[in-house]
């Protein structure tokens, strides 16, 4: 590991998709964003707010920059999807789903 630390990344591939949008949902000790597309919403969630560790919401993810202090931490990274048919009221399962502070 250097200086700079390392570096974790979960991305989508969707950079020639227009019809995905993305929305940082994060919350207390939660660093997550979800993309959407038609009907159905994917979540990528990760214990935020940890020392030693830098979080980025990209276009198309997450980005994780693990520093020394912290090479040794346990790092869940919950993935949830689903095809919801009233969004009002299951876009929240998911983000449930992808909250690895649940326990």
């Amino acid at each position: 590991m250097d200086r700079k630390g390392n570096v974790i990344n979960c991305i989508l591939d969707i950079e020639n998709d227009s019809y995905i949008t993305s929305g940082i949902e994060s919350g207390e000790d939660l660093a997550l964003i979800s993309f959407y597309k038609g009907n159905t919403k994917l979540s990528i969630g990760v214990i935020g707010d940890k020392k030693g560790i830098k979080y980025e919401y990209l276009q198309n993810g997450i980005r994780m920059t693990v520093f020394e202090s912290q090479s040794s931490s346990f790092m869940p990274m919950n993935i949830a999807w689903l095809s919801m048919e009233d969004s009002e009221l299951k876009e929240i399962y998911c983000w449930l789903a992808a909250d690895p502070t649940i326990v």
